[in-house]
């Protein structure tokens, strides 16, 4: 068990999040289905085997919400100077809601940082921020 650590800057789009221990290239296998999506964060996940600090941009959308042609996606991109530049956009299949997209990029980014990284999001979904406030106030504690 380990507490998520999470700090935050008083701006509204910007996260700063202190990279608890949890991730690991198995973690990827784990968690995301065996699939080019794997393969791609798995390789920027080892692109990253020796940094410690990053900014990530991240966003998801969903489109066409209630129609047989709703699409959700999410993607981020890795800006900081101190890591090597990523970017990574997949699909997203079940349950489609603009909120899921949204997180599905922020975690998506964090599966690819070694452990005890210091990260920054960059994202405009003011809910994903509120969601984060929240689990910082009731000191969540995440297990794997």
């Amino acid at each position: 068990m380990y507490n998520t650590n999470v700090e935050y800057w008083e701006m509204y789009n910007q996260l700063a999040v202190k990279r608890p221990p949890l991730t690991h290239v198995k973690d990827i296998m784990k968690y995301i289905e065996r699939s080019t999506a794997q393969n791609d964060l798995m390789k920027i996940r080892r692109s990253n085997e020796d940094s410690c600090q990053f900014e990530f941009y991240t966003d998801g959308s969903l489109i066409n919400q209630g129609t047989m042609n709703s699409n959700m996606t999410c993607g981020f991109i890795q800006v900081g100077d101190r890591a090597p530049y990523s970017k990574f956009m997949t699909n997203i299949e079940l349950w489609p809601s603009s909120a899921k997209g949204e997180l599905t990029a922020i975690i998506l980014a964090l599966l690819t940082v070694p452990d005890r990284s210091d990260v920054i999001i960059q994202t405009d979904s003011e809910n994903t921020l509120n969601r984060f406030y929240d689990l910082q106030k009731s000191n969540f504690i995440l297990t794997p």
